[in-house]
């Protein structure tokens, strides 16, 4: 079995620039899909669906709970978890995306690409999330996405019998957003 990191990461929640900010930013129908490469062509998927978000004047913050990320095989998880995140020492995983940046369609679809703050295993380094957000029965969806390095935040490179993971991570997440 493949002792391979699956890295979490996450991202933009956050396309709230046009909405009333006096209500709080409600999510729903939240996931997070993270894949990653092999040195022998093959790729790891995971995901997970718990996610919270936060906002204060200036930003928002998507966060992740580092446990709750999943692959399709357990002993593969549990070495992700154990050996590379440190999930015990590392619980949680942020992306944070300045509110100035993002913006809600009034209709139909907007595009864009917003700077982050991602950490992960304790370390934080800058991302770029590109989006599509779309307006649809009274709500927005969204599809974002990222790349990171999981090296750059302290992460050991996974290995196992050979076979190494390559240490970008390609980062997806889907919501609906209200408020």
């Amino acid at each position: 079995m493949l002792k391979a990191t699956a890295l979490p990461l996450f991202f933009p929640l956050a396309l709230v620039s046009s909405m009333s900010a006096a209500a709080p930013l409600k999510v729903k129908d939240a996931s997070i899909a993270f894949s990653v490469k092999a040195n022998i062509g093959m790729v790891i998927d995971g995901t997970t669906s718990a996610i919270a978000v936060s906002e204060d004047a200036k930003s928002v913050t998507l966060t992740v709970a580092t446990p709750t990320l999943t692959t399709s095989l357990e002993l593969r998880d549990k070495h992700m978890k154990e050996t590379y995140l440190e999930t015990p020492k590392f619980p949680e995983a942020k992306l944070v995306l300045e509110k100035s940046c993002l913006a809600f369609p009034e209709a139909g679809e907007k595009s864009g690409e917003c700077p982050g703050a991602f950490t992960l295993h304790g370390e934080t380094k800058p991302v770029t999330v590109k989006y599509k957000a779309k307006v649809a029965a009274g709500a927005t969806e969204v599809d974002a996405s990222f790349v990171a390095n999981f090296i750059d935040h302290g992460v050991k490179e996974p290995k196992y019998l050979g076979i190494r993971v390559k240490p970008e991570v390609d980062v997806k997440a889907k919501f609906t957003a209200t408020r």
